[in-house]
């Protein structure tokens, strides 16, 4: 998870070879920038690819403590991205 205050960003990565899933928001239609890597580099994303950080925290909370994420987020796999 990388955040800009905001929004996050939510990646789940699944071994090596598998790009793994993240969060999105269907309904995201713009981007938004400020979320710094731990490299010290800034990135943007779409908002499409993030969700908002409340969202977000719970989306988290719920899947370590359950092992899947709640009903109420889309995700979406990256393979072939």
């Amino acid at each position: 998870m990388v955040t800009n205050g905001e929004r996050a960003m939510v990646a789940l990565l699944d071994g090596e070879d598998n790009p793994g899933e993240h969060l999105v928001d269907p309904r995201g239609e713009s981007s938004s920038d400020g979320y710094v890597l731990s490299n010290g580099q800034v990135d943007s994303y779409a908002d499409r690819d993030t969700v908002a950080f409340d969202v977000a925290g719970h989306a988290v909370a719920y899947f370590i403590e359950h092992g899947t994420w709640p009903a109420e987020v889309t995700v979406e796999g990256d393979c072939g991205q």
